[in-house]
């Protein structure tokens, strides 16, 4: 009996151990890692992304235009349906394009996040061709704001996106 009450305690204590290790990687070291210790550590690194999308603009290069031109591109050889959605959305898309304080055209940050946002709810309730563009398309977007972020902010996307990296492998 007093062994085995020693070998519990050991096996709590790694665990114990694990868990928090396993969260530190996200900035959730604790003993236990429930529900709401996973929820807010989402949370904070949802505001982290919120506060970098809401602090910069995404700059409509070359390389954006493009990618918008070849899902119009793809967009025209589907269906009647899922055409009119892909179009939509970056009709929609393209009417948020303003000058930026520099003169180049950018697209909110904030705004730009809903937007990918809403394109990976249209791609993961969808199949085929239609998951395809509009996965590729978010990317695109989401390519484009990190070649946009401000200096400051670029190690901070990075650490966030490392943090929420390995807090998805647990989740």
């Amino acid at each position: 009996p007093l062994s085995g009450g020693i070998g519990a305690k050991q096996t709590a204590a790694k665990q114990e151990w694990f868990n928090r290790a396993v969260g530190e990687t996200f900035d959730a070291a604790n003993d236990k890692l429930t529900p709401q210790v996973l929820d807010t550590a989402k949370k904070k690194m949802g505001a982290e992304f919120d506060r970098i999308w809401g602090s910069n603009a995404l700059n409509v290069d070359n390389t954006m235009l493009q990618s918008m031109s070849q899902a119009r591109k793809n967009a025209s050889m589907l269906p009647k349906a899922e055409r009119t959605r892909v179009m939509s959305v970056i009709d929609d898309l393209e009417n948020q394009v303003i000058p930026g304080p520099n003169g180049q055209m950018v697209i909110p940050g904030d705004v730009a996040n809903r937007y990918q946002s809403k394109i990976r709810e249209i791609a993961d309730s969808a199949t085929g061709f239609l998951k395809n563009d509009m996965t590729a398309l978010r990317k695109d977007i989401i390519s484009a704001f990190n070649r946009s972020v401000s200096p400051e902010d670029a190690a901070a996307l990075a650490l966030n996106q490392s943090k929420y990296k390995a807090f998805k492998t647990v989740e």
